[in-house]
């Protein structure tokens, strides 16, 4: 079983076939993201392909788990409507996805905001990204 399988190269994914699996399962989102390959000549070469396109493109039908259960329907209707051909169904109702409390929110029957952010950010190799007037403890709990 290989889940995520649009995201690793073909090679990568052929790596836990090399114990003698006698059977293969992908789980994966081709509308999500695909293989990184940063190098532009290995992408050239093939390699930005996964195992999961080269088996559909082969003719493997892919099954459409239609039934999200994660994200506000609005949102959902979205993607369903320009991504999955209208097929994405919402297990879950707006009452279930209430709008986090602490925002003014542009528009009520809109569960998604732009917010600006002003100001910077730091990088740093321990701690990861810092919002300039944040304070991160790397962890430390103090």
């Amino acid at each position: 079983l290989i889940d995520e399988a649009t995201q690793p190269t073909e090679p990568a994914s052929l790596v836990p076939l090399l114990h003698g699996a006698s059977q293969l399962i992908l789980v994966g989102d081709g509308m999500q993201l695909p293989p990184t390959v940063t190098d532009a000549e290995a992408s050239e070469g093939g390699l930005g392909v996964s195992l999961f396109e080269r088996m559909q493109a082969l003719g493997v039908p892919p099954l459409l788990l239609d039934m999200q259960y994660r994200m506000h329907p609005a949102l959902a209707a979205f993607s369903s409507r320009y991504f999955y051909q209208g097929r994405l169904r919402s297990a879950v109702t707006s009452e279930h996805r209430p709008l986090p409390k602490g925002l003014a929110w542009p528009s009520p029957m809109c569960p998604a905001a732009f917010v600006s952010v002003a100001g910077g950010e730091q990088r740093s190799a321990i701690d990861g990204v810092i919002g300039e007037g944040e304070w991160f403890d790397g962890g430390r709990g103090g």
